[in-house]
């Protein structure tokens, strides 16, 4: 599998206007600027502060009103390139977003990243046919590993050495059922259960392993 992410999606809008919503240059800080090497990009997530939410990118590459690809310059996935491409369509524009460079930590993390960036996309389009930039994502607590999606929950793949799972004495492979009573069924939950908590605080969580329901309180 290729080590990106990849988003189709049609808009409303012609292709010259959606660009240059997009192609607005700013500075280091995020600040309106005339030198045409950075842009704030709507959407994407930034651990640095911005006055506007969104993600500053250093441009690579730009055919107005066709193509724009940028250098994401901080974490989450700082380095990666991101291309938004635009063309004709029916109904308006349709808009192809591609983020590549992840690394080799891409297959391990995959799912986290492609409900990362489902979230993205959201927030992006969001932006495209309104103009309001969604606030910053609420991270939460941090699990201290990675998990990926089955059919009936999401199992853990990696555990960090002092982390809230390993802590709780999961292994990898268990099955985590629930959160503070909360079942969980996909990434997305997952998030949602953790943006509730802090570091610090504690939470109850089950799992199961080789079909035994087990439990534990922990602190993340």
């Amino acid at each position: 599998m290729k080590d990106e992410f990849r988003a189709e999606f049609v808009i409303d809008l012609d292709r010259e206007k959606v660009f240059e919503a997009l192609h607005q240059s700013v500075d280091d800080q995020g600040q309106t600027s005339t030198d045409g090497d950075k842009v704030l990009l709507p959407g994407f997530p930034s651990f640095m502060p911005t006055p506007e939410p969104g993600a500053i990118c250093t441009q690579l590459e730009v055919i107005p009103g066709q193509m724009l690809r940028v250098r994401k310059e901080h974490e989450p996935c700082a380095g990666t390139e991101i291309a938004i491409g635009f063309s004709d369509a029916d109904t308006g524009t349709r808009i192809t977003v591609v983020q590549s460079g992840f690394g080799a930590w891409f297959n391990a993390a995959k799912d986290t990243i492609l409900a990362h960036g489902n979230e993205i996309i959201a927030d992006f389009r969001l932006f495209l046919e309104t103009g309001y930039r969604a606030p910053p994502k609420n991270w939460g607590a941090p699990i201290g590993g990675v998990t990926r999606e089955t059919p009936v929950g999401v199992e853990v793949s990696f555990l960090e050495e002092d982390g809230f799972l390993r802590r709780a004495e999961l292994q990898v492979g268990d099955l985590i059922l629930s959160l503070a009573g909360t079942r969980i069924y996909d990434t997305g939950q997952l998030w949602i259960a953790l943006s509730f908590f802090a570091a610090g605080d504690k939470c109850k969580v089950a799992w199961l392993r080789d079909g035994e329901l087990r439990e534990a309180v922990s602190t993340f």
